[in-house]
């Protein structure tokens, strides 16, 4: 076992004020750098930054991030979901962690691409076929894991397939 879940230092905190749903931190003992590159390895799309080093990806309707010392789930409800979504995420660091002679770590560094790179994939009519107002929202959304590439009808077309390729090259799915 890599973290003793009774160690665990939980701290629910506002991002922003007014908002409704808040972010969960657990302060860890152990560094948590070594299991990122197996994080990286089995979490579909990740982005991994080795050279701070931190992981994050989306777990369920959650962003969960991993540094060194530090476990972190965005919106959380209330104390006592940060707890829950925060030993979901222990229990899968330590179960991964058991079972790291059976994976395959990647080191590979994992970066969102750049907006302006997607956009240019994009067809830029602001068309709202999407449900997104603009071809801006959608290229964020693409990024964000919250939209995927057959939601834009143009790029279901001859040209437009060429372009959705390009998007798959950079990790956009």
């Amino acid at each position: 076992m890599l973290i003793d879940e009774n160690d665990l230092d939980i701290v629910c905190a506002q991002t922003h004020h007014g908002e409704v749903d808040w972010d969960a931190y657990a302060s860890v003992a152990p560094d948590l750098a070594p299991v990122m590159p197996y994080i990286n390895a089995v979490i579909r799309k990740p982005l991994y930054y080795p050279d701070l080093p931190a992981v994050t990806w989306r777990h369920e309707d959650k962003w969960v991030a991993v540094r060194s010392h530090e476990i972190a789930v965005s919106d959380i409800p209330d104390n006592k979901a940060a707890a829950v979504e925060i030993n979901k995420i222990v229990s899968f660091i330590n179960d991964l962690w058991e079972r790291r002679n059976e994976i395959e770590p990647d080191d590979i560094p994992r970066r969102p691409p750049p907006l302006m790179s997607v956009l240019r994939m994009l067809p830029m009519n602001n068309c709202g076929e999407c449900s997104l107002p603009t071809c801006t929202a959608f290229a964020a959304a693409l990024i964000n894991g919250e939209k995927a590439i057959d939601e834009c009808p143009a790029l279901g077309t001859e040209e437009g397939l060429k372009k959705a390729e390009s998007l798959r090259k950079m990790g956009i799915t």
